[in-house]
């Protein structure tokens, strides 16, 4: 059921995108279910995108809540729609740190917008659970780390290979 149902919502949002006059690709649509998350907003500052800003990257970029060099996780639960200079000033930091290096209004901000996508259920528990992480909670153990670590070099030890093999 949950992939027939994601399979209808991607229909949905390549169609959208081919509305724009845009090419609907795989990463494309990844943007859009992105942007439409947070109700076409930066996490960070609030400011509105327009979908084709975001999807053609105008001053919008995916960012990473919690930087691929400290957790290695690529997926959906932790990319964001990020302004361009909030994605260069926020740089290694995860979400949380970064904001709470803000003033006391721009972060509880933050914090209302992200308890208040939760709620409507736009976004994950597990979305919700790594913007509100410190870096201090990135966890060690090997069970987490090394085996997003183990499933990032699989991946690009296929592309490698699938280049230079054919079966």
């Amino acid at each position: 059921r949950a992939i027939t149902q994601n399979e209808k919502e991607n229909k949905t949002l390549a169609a959208e995108i081919a509305e724009l006059n845009i090419l609907p690709t795989r990463r494309r649509i990844q943007k859009m279910k992105m942007l439409k998350e947070t109700g076409n907003i930066c996490i960070y500052c609030g400011k509105t995108v327009s979908p084709y800003q975001f999807i053609e990257g105008n001053g919008y970029e995916v960012e990473h809540i919690i930087p691929r060099s400290r957790l290695f996780d690529d997926s959906m639960t932790n990319k964001v729609c990020s302004c361009k200079e909030n994605k260069k000033k926020k740089n290694n930091q995860t979400a949380y740190d970064y904001m709470k290096s803000k003033s006391e209004q721009m972060f509880n901000s933050y914090l209302d917008r992200v308890e208040e996508l939760y709620k409507s259920n736009r976004i994950s528990r597990g979305k919700r659970d790594r913007l509100l992480m410190a870096g201090s909670e990135i966890p060690d153990d090997f069970i987490e780390r090394d085996l997003r670590q183990t499933q990032y070099i699989t991946r690009k030890s296929m592309d490698i290979l699938s280049s230079v093999i054919r079966n």
